[in-house]
């Protein structure tokens, strides 16, 4: 091998050197970088911005209280929320309403959930609000003790194996969340036979 040979050996074997150390990973060895690097990780999850966070399915609920109880619907159902006061009582008219209200000129009949759920009676208390919802394209009003709010809620959170725990029909039940919420299909307890909504109006 002549020196043209070995100093062109010598400068490939060079370049290939280089390029290895270009393909290996770099150590992270910096307490500095690295606190950087799950300062930012942290700040990615809390601020909504993990990818598995984005995955996740939710559903909004207006929850409420009915005795000792929290219940909730879907806030797709919601027309608006109103105080309990102004109700017409309607002679003639089941245990389970409540009377009517005048909503801009429309006639809303007014139930009493915790009739139609069994519950223990305890009337209108002072905090009690009137939720109104869309039910077969009209508005019927429900006396709920007292509004809590509305939270967006993870969807696997809402168990169907607790409902054994609830003494209502379960027809009625989508789900009861962690914290015990007790989530209603509203649609089902509005269209339930025994319940008589729109002739009362």
């Amino acid at each position: 091998m002549n020196k043209k040979e070995s100093s062109v050996n010598n400068d490939l074997s060079r370049k290939i050197e280089e390029a290895k150390t270009l393909l290996k990973p770099k150590k992270i060895s910096d307490d500095k970088t690295i606190n950087e690097i799950l300062r930012k990780r942290a700040e990615s999850i809390s601020t909504g911005n993990d990818k598995n966070k984005e995955d996740i399915e939710t559903i909004s609920l207006l929850e409420f209280s009915l005795g000792k109880e929290h219940y909730a619907i879907k806030t797709n159902k919601l027309k608006e929320i109103i105080v309990a006061k102004r109700i017409t009582e309607i002679p003639c008219t089941p245990a389970h309403i409540f009377g009517v209200i005048n909503i801009r000129g429309n006639i809303v009949s007014v139930i009493d959930l915790k009739k139609i759920l069994q519950l223990d009676y305890v009337g209108i208390n002072d905090f009690a609000s009137i939720v109104v919802v869309d039910y077969n394209n009209s508005m019927v009003g429900i006396v709920a003790d007292e509004v809590i709010g509305v939270e967006n809620v993870d969807i696997r959170k809402i168990q169907k194996g607790k409902l054994e725990i609830v003494k209502i029909k379960k027809e009625y039940l989508t789900g009861i969340t962690d914290e015990t919420v007790i989530v209603l299909d509203i649609d089902k307890v509005l269209s339930d036979k025994s319940i008589v909504v729109e002739e009362s109006a």
